[in-house]
Order: structure tokens, then C-alpha cells, then sequence
């Protein structure tokens, strides 16, 4: 299944309906658990931003990649370094991110994304993402 950057969709997780919406940006820094942390040299972050509402009747864990892969112009294949998870009761949302590591040298083509529950792909191709320095 394609899913478009930046429009409000809905997966089943769990037997229940989640709406998603998924934004993606490049960065030089991101905060993780652990603090702010800069790409290596010659690197920069791709960040997507997930933004999750349970829509459903039951609590539901959303976790929406066992494996995520990042295909790049260059045919080069960046896995995550992030694993995007949230639990949700109904009408709850939250936002978490998936964040990939990649040369700053070559320009993001697809990412694909394979859970538990669902397998789908985002196509870059025709995205012009915002470069950030620093990620709220």
C-alpha cells in the first residue's frame, strides 16, 4: 500500500482503526531518549514524524515497523535507528518518530515500512523535504 507524505490515513492495529499522518524532514541534530545527538560527519538524519489518534473502542498498541528501509538515489538501503511505538485508548493520540541516519550526499527515493500489522510504502521522489538544523 503507497501512503501519501504529510495526509491523514487509517490502518487497523489490533483489530481497531488508527488514524495516521506521517511528515518527514532532514536534519543535522535530533533529540532522542538520551538527549540531542548530531549525524556523523558527512551524514544527516531523516526524521519522520508519526502522528497517531485512536479512532477504535479498545487501547491499542500502535507499532508501526518490525523493519523500515530507506531507499536512496545512489540504490544505497538505510535501516532505522529508531523504533517508533505509542499506546492509544480511545480518542488518545501521540506522536513519536522514526529517524534514519544517511549519507548527506544523496536524496531519499522510498521508505518502506513492514509491522506487525501492516506493510506500506512512501514514496520521495517528488518531495522536497525542510532541512532543519535543529529538531523541536
Amino acid at each position: 500500500m503507497r501512503i501519501p507524505l504529510g495526509e491523514l490515513f487509517t490502518l487497523t492495529f489490533q483489530g481497531e482503526p488508527i488514524e495516521l499522518q506521517i511528515n518527514a524532514c532532514l536534519s543535522r541534530a535530533h533529540y532522542f531518549l538520551y538527549g540531542l545527538r548530531n549525524a556523523d560527519e558527512h551524514y544527516r538524519f531523516l526524521v519522520f514524524k508519526i502522528r497517531g489518534r485512536n479512532v477504535g473502542r479498545r487501547l491499542v498498541t500502535v507499532e508501526l515497523m518490525d523493519r523500515a528501509e530507506v531507499l536512496v538515489d545512489k540504490g544505497y538501503i538505510y535501516e532505522r535507528l529508531t523504533h517508533p511505538c505509542f499506546a492509544l485508548r480511545p480518542e488518545e493520540s501521540a506522536v513519536d518518530y522514526a529517524v534514519f541516519e544517511i549519507l548527506s550526499t544523496v536524496k531519499p527515493i522510498e521508505v518502506t515500512w513492514r509491522g506487525l500489522d501492516c506493510t506500506f510504502l512512501i514514496d520521495l521522489r517528488s518531495e522536497e523535504l525542510d532541512q532543519f538544523y535543529n529538531v523541536e
